[in-house]
């Protein structure tokens, strides 16, 4: 099972931030990683290494893939050294212009490297499937505008993290790492790692980032869910953050105030078999979860 990034996640999903992507022209970035290849031989009997993968490749007309409201703003970003003049906004179905505008340009500096324009196409309203098309880069992947286009992003994110809940304890009881005598009932949060593993910071970003999203939208963040599908009076999205709390705070060292970074497999142990184990405190964790710990203390008196 793959995990992704639980702050990644939420921010994504709960914010909408632009899922940006395209075709048309690319520009070839070294993956990161990468290594150039060997030219430095000393025989010509000496084997060439030959590298086979392959680079990344970004996009250079950038849309939402969610998709635009209609009444909303809508800005496509080009990214290319040599900028077309004008754009135009083709319907997908039928392949026809609908919509033409000039590419604005980003002012850059010695310093900036990038190479950045923007095609601004709000006053197109009509609910449809589109395309943007220029010269020389080509065009970019299908957008939608179409009215409530973000209503199911919310519905989205709650199916991810309640996918990701540690609902039947499988991390249960876990030994201190270093002193297997000392065990913490660590069971409930979200994983972030396969075979039980769980991250407090990452754990923190996300209970974070659900507070922020209904600190900006809170009229959106409604009580449908609740406690057994029946609604308990807090809106869902808080009820998702202090989810996570409850885990956080199994986290910490009652005796120390200290926070325990993570379960994770102990790899310190001189056996063929991994076992999860509580990893020990750090200052980060501690200090991840003292912020996340104030935020919620705001949160709640509101």
């Amino acid at each position: 099972m793959k995990f992704l990034r639980l702050k990644n996640f939420t921010a994504f999903m709960l914010l909408a931030a632009l899922a940006i992507s395209g075709c048309g022209e690319y520009t070839p970035v070294k993956a990161p990683g990468q290594s150039e290849p060997a030219v430095n031989r000393t025989t010509m009997l000496e084997e060439s290494e030959l590298l086979y993968t392959k680079e990344d490749m970004r996009p250079s007309i950038l849309v939402d893939m969610v998709g635009y409201e209609p009444a909303d703003d809508k800005i496509a970003v080009i990214d290319a050294k040599i900028l077309p003049g004008r754009f135009e906004v083709v319907d997908s179905k039928t392949d026809e212009p609908v919509y033409y505008g000039d590419v604005r340009k980003r002012e850059c500096t010695e310093d900036d490297e990038t190479f950045t324009g923007f095609a601004d196409f709000t006053d197109l309203t009509k609910e449809g499937t589109y395309y943007i098309r220029t010269e020389l880069l080509g065009r970019s992947n299908d957008f939608t505008i179409k009215e409530g286009i973000y209503e199911y992003l919310l519905d989205a994110a709650f199916k991810g993290l309640d996918g990701l809940r540690d609902e039947n304890g499988v991390s249960g009881i876990i030994a201190l790492e270093g002193d297997t005598s000392k065990n913490l009932r660590v069971s409930g949060g979200w994983f972030t790692g396969p075979d039980g593993q769980k991250d407090v910071c990452e754990v923190c970003l996300c209970v974070q980032d659900l507070i922020t999203a209904h600190d900006f939208f809170p009229k959106a963040a409604s009580d449908k869910k609740g406690n057994g599908d029946k609604g308990n009076g807090i809106p869902d999205i808080l009820d998702q953050a202090m989810y996570g709390a409850d885990w956080l705070l199994k986290m910490q060292n009652t005796e120390t105030g200290g926070v325990y970074t993570a379960i994770a497999l102990n790899d310190s142990e001189i056996s063929d078999e991994k076992r999860l184990s509580v990893m020990g405190e750090t200052t980060r964790a501690t200090a991840y979860f003292c912020t996340t710990m104030a935020k919620i203390s705001v949160a709640v008196k509101r």
